[in-house]
């Protein structure tokens, strides 16, 4: 594949309108062919928030951190009840947590089957043991589920932030003597504030960044009652702001008089005395928390 051809494949993979690059990979110097063996690892090493959601890999590793804590208490619950070596060994070779889980469980049973023969003190001992042990079953099914969900939430979490990054990213910001992230970081940061602010929040809904109510994350975010979503708020606040370029805007004209001609030499880019205040008092508001 040509580089262009793996930037159009690319973005057609995250989303991103194809034809907004339509400039960028006619240019002569990315027809050039790049090597199937890095095409292929690209392809299967880089992923999508989407992509990662499905991945059996990433899912087995996040679960197998959740469900390491919960392995942990079972043998300790094991040792505390002194279940038989044999018993021990049983539920130790399996892989699964979910498996010792039932094995554990199938333990407790033959508790019970021993209480129903047992009599006297041993009976009131088996009882107690059991009480106690299906309360600690219990507390570690609970466990498990809230660790499993915190685990989720924590690298979904991480997607997110990547995502609304990306997105940020993207614009062609209007102060060209300052980096492009921070000039990012700076229109992400006066967004958030201002989604804050109107009573919005974001959420992540099946793979896509969604604006939700702050009170109720069933409830679109509304703005005079009608749903908005994150790319339009976003460039509202980006554009609005002048914090970008806006696409195809005709260059400023140069302050002084007539435009000096340009005879083929390199000129130095103007940027537009708006957009250059604009960014200005955003980056000076956010210091001081004043928006």
């Amino acid at each position: 594949m040509k580089v262009s051809e793996i930037l159009h494949a690319q973005a057609e993979r995250v989303g991103f309108d194809p034809e907004k690059l339509k400039e960028l990979v006619s240019n002569p110097a990315l027809q050039i062919e790049v090597p199937n063996e890095f095409v292929n690892a690209m392809n299967t090493g880089l992923l999508t928030v989407k992509e990662a959601k499905i991945n059996v890999e990433i899912k087995k590793h996040f679960t197998g951190i959740a469900l390491s804590s919960m392995d942990t208490t079972i043998a300790e619950m094991m040792d505390e009840y002194q279940l038989t070596d044999d018993v021990k060994g049983t539920i130790k070779g399996e892989e699964s947590t979910y498996s010792k889980i039932k094995l554990f469980t199938k333990a407790l049973a033959d508790l019970k089957d021993q209480h129903a023969s047992a009599a006297g003190g041993d009976k009131k001992k088996l009882v107690d043991q059991i009480n106690e042990m299906n309360g600690q079953i219990s507390a570690l099914k609970t466990q498990m589920a809230t660790e499993l969900s915190a685990t989720e939430n924590k690298w979904l979490n991480k997607f997110m932030d990547t995502s609304i990054t990306s997105h940020f990213e993207k614009y062609d910001y209007a102060m060209e003597h300052v980096p492009g992230n921070i000039q990012a970081m700076t229109a992400r940061q006066l967004m958030e504030q201002k989604l804050t602010e109107k009573g919005g929040k974001i959420k992540y809904n099946d793979g896509k960044i969604a604006l939700v109510s702050a009170t109720d994350d069933a409830l679109p975010f509304t703005i005079d009652n009608k749903p908005v979503e994150f790319n339009a708020f976003a460039d509202s606040i980006v554009f609005d702001n002048k914090l970008a370029k806006v696409k195809g805007a005709p260059a400023p004209a140069p302050q002084g008089g007539l435009p000096l001609p340009n005879n083929g030499a390199n000129t130095t880019k103007i940027i537009a005395p708006a957009a250059k205040g604009q960014i200005q008092s955003a980056l000076a508001d956010l210091r001081g928390g004043s928006m």
